[in-house]
């Protein structure tokens, strides 16, 4: 996904999901343009930072405007458009773990569950939703036979951390971590942590924004 942008930092990189969510938030709420300011203030993520992150792919912006929200949106597409088949694999079998096995979304997004994994012994050997659940104590096995690429961290924190001791050697690229916890993966492994809190907050943001936008027109009217 980002061959064509081969000098953009990892910690720009991992950001650009994040500003992909936002930008669908801001298009389905009917929002045509945002400025570096508005972004910082609803991700939490310092003006510069942002305008920097952005500018590694062109000029996405103009100076005085901000950014379309529609440019933004078919940027981002194309960004992360990719016909290469992705292999996934959960980690923790509780409710959550178990939602992502049955999620209905990754394949059409051309990504696919291959296995899943737990440490305790209760789901081990079973099948869910057509996916193997293998013991954690296979978990280099398992990955390097099936050569999966992603993680999907649904287990606790301590098994999250423990877990990492498993990653190097491994074909494993990318971590989505569900985890209460900060994770420290392989400089390789590009990790993004999903906070609950973080992602309540950046919406009670943005719907504030809303709020005040759609008063504005009704004055107006």
């Amino acid at each position: 996904m980002f061959n064509k942008y081969p000098d953009i930092p990892k910690a720009s990189a991992k950001r650009m999901g994040l500003y992909y969510q936002y930008v669908k938030t801001l298009e389905n709420n009917q929002i045509d343009r945002v400025s570096s300011k508005e972004i910082s203030k609803d991700l939490r993520i310092e003006a510069a930072t942002v305008r920097r992150d952005l500018s590694y792919f062109g000029a996405l912006g103009k100076k005085g405007y901000g950014y379309s929200v529609e440019s933004l949106m078919t940027f981002f597409e194309d960004l992360f458009s990719d016909t290469h088949s992705r292999l996934m694999a959960v980690v923790g079998m509780d409710l959550l773990g178990k939602s992502l096995l049955h999620y209905p979304s990754f394949s059409a997004a051309n990504m696919s569950v291959s296995c899943a994994f737990d440490f305790t012994d209760n789901e081990v050997g079973t099948i869910e939703n057509g996916v193997p659940i293998y013991s954690i104590s296979d978990f280099k096995k398992i990955i390097e036979e099936k050569q999966i690429e992603t993680l999907l961290i649904a287990c606790s924190g301590d098994e999250a951390t423990q877990l990492m001791g498993k990653i190097p050697g491994t074909s494993i690229t990318t971590i989505l971590n569900f985890s209460a916890v900060v994770i420290h993966a392989p400089k390789t492994v590009l990790v993004r942590t999903i906070d609950f809190a973080e992602e309540l907050q950046i919406l009670f943001s943005l719907n504030s924004r809303v709020q005040t936008l759609s008063s504005q027109l009704e004055k107006t009217e």
